[in-house]
C-alpha cells in the first residue's frame, strides 16, 4: 500500500479503513490524522495534526480546519491510534469528532469519517452513528432503517 498514492481514491468503507490501518497500525503512541478529500472521494493528502501519549492525542480545530483548507478539500476522514487495544471510542473522542464536524460544515467542509485502530480492529464513527454525518443524511439511499454498505454516497 502506497500512502503517496495521490490518485487513490476512498470510495467505500473498506478503502478509508485499509488506508488507516496502514497509517496507524504498530504506533505506541496516539497519533491523529486528517485526510483531505476531493468531491469524487480522490485523496489530496494527509497529515498529522497530533501526536500524544499512550492514552490521549490532542486534535485542534485550527489544525484540522488548516489542512482541510491547505488541501482544497471537499470533506476529511479523521483517524486515529488507540495504543491500548480498545478501538471503541472514548467520550472525549465522540465530543471532539461533533464539535469538529459542527466546525467543518459551518466552512462547508463535510466530516465524512472518524475512523479509530487499535491492534488491527477498526472502528467507524459513521458506521456506529457517533456524529451526523452530513452526506449519509442527504443520501436517499441510507436510511435509518437500512443497513450500512460500506459505501459513502455520492
Amino acid at each position: 500500500l502506497c500512502l503517496c498514492e495521490q490518485t487513490r481514491k476512498l470510495t467505500k468503507y473498506i478503502d478509508a479503513e485499509n488506508y488507516c490501518r496502514a497509517l496507524l497500525t504498530g504506533l505506541r503512541k496516539e497519533r491523529f490524522y486528517v485526510i483531505s478529500i476531493s468531491t469524487q472521494m480522490k485523496l489530496l493528502g494527509q497529515r498529522i495534526v497530533g501526536e500524544g501519549s499512550l492514552s490521549e492525542v490532542p486534535a485542534y480545530p485550527r489544525l484540522v480546519v488548516e489542512t482541510a483548507l491547505n488541501h482544497n478539500a471537499y470533506g476529511v476522514i479523521l483517524c486515529h491510534n488507540h495504543p491500548g487495544g480498545d478501538v471503541r471510542p472514548s467520550v472525549g473522542d465522540v465530543d471532539v469528532t461533533r464539535n469538529l464536524e459542527m466546525v467543518l460544515s459551518r466552512l462547508g467542509i463535510v466530516l465524512i469519517d472518524h475512523i479509530i485502530v487499535s491492534d488491527g480492529q477498526v472502528y467507524s464513527m459513521t458506521e456506529h452513528k457517533d456524529f451526523t454525518c452530513s452526506i449519509m443524511n442527504r443520501s436517499a439511499s441510507l436510511q435509518e432503517d437500512d443497513p450500512w454498505d460500506g459505501q459513502w454516497p455520492e
